[in-house]
């Protein structure tokens, strides 16, 4: 008997679809639902909102690189290793280049789903951070897997703008960034401040969240209502 496809990923496919004609703040969860052929109330009981169709999306990229490492990977230098990582992400992530386009230009006036997809983006970087075989431990591996997510941010918006199909412009990008992201982590000598540092930035978002949040909360109802 043949096996039900999975409805997440149908919800994905068709949430990005979507966002490819009509943009990320112009696709209501209805629209999503309608288009994924699902009902709501069985879009409900997958996720909380749009913002978690990305989160599984992510993970779902993550899954697709780490299945398609080749194996002989593991003798490369640890730079390359990221390299290779990164870069077999920018081409699973290619088929849906549009899409995320439109999503990144409209959550740039969105802050709450922005601060909502740090999280999920930076366990996505410690994911790429095993698949290369670079795991460090501790304040360190804290350390390394967060400015590598600064580092995919920002190579990430070179690569929405980057056309040529050997991607020239990404790769020489993120090889700059990779080789001052080691060049520092090698020589730098992480004081116990850094932690502390770390986690008052972690409380800092967590504060943020919440008055994103009760702000969005406390909005007026239309005609004062």
């Amino acid at each position: 008997m043949a096996r039900a496809a999975d409805p997440m990923k149908k919800i994905i496919k068709a949430t990005l679809a979507l966002a490819k004609t009509k943009g990320w703040s112009d696709t209501s969860l209805a629209d999503i639902a309608a288009k994924s052929k699902v009902s709501l109330g069985e879009l409900r009981g997958l996720v909380r909102d749009k913002t978690q169709i990305l989160e599984r999306f992510q993970e779902q990229v993550d899954m697709d690189v780490l299945d398609s490492l080749d194996p002989e990977l593991a003798g490369e230098p640890a730079r390359d290793r990221l390299l290779e990582v990164l870069m077999q992400r920018f081409e699973v992530l290619a088929p849906h280049k549009d899409a995320l386009r439109r999503i990144s230009q409209d959550l740039k006036s969105s802050t709450l789903e922005r601060l909502a997809l740090i999280g999920p983006g930076i366990r996505s970087m410690d994911w790429m951070i095993a698949g290369a075989g670079t795991d460090a431990k501790g304040l360190k591996g804290a350390v390394q897997v967060n400015g590598l997510a600064c580092i995919y941010v920002s190579v990430f918006q070179i690569w929405l703008n980057d056309d040529d199909p050997g991607l020239a412009r990404t790769m020489a990008a993120l090889d700059q960034k990779l080789r001052r992201g080691e060049a520092w982590l090698n020589n730098a000598k992480v004081p116990i401040g850094m932690g502390q540092t770390l986690v008052q930035v972690a409380r800092n978002f967590c504060k943020a969240r919440r008055e994103a949040a009760d702000n969005k909360d406390a909005d007026p109802a239309p005609n004062g209502t």
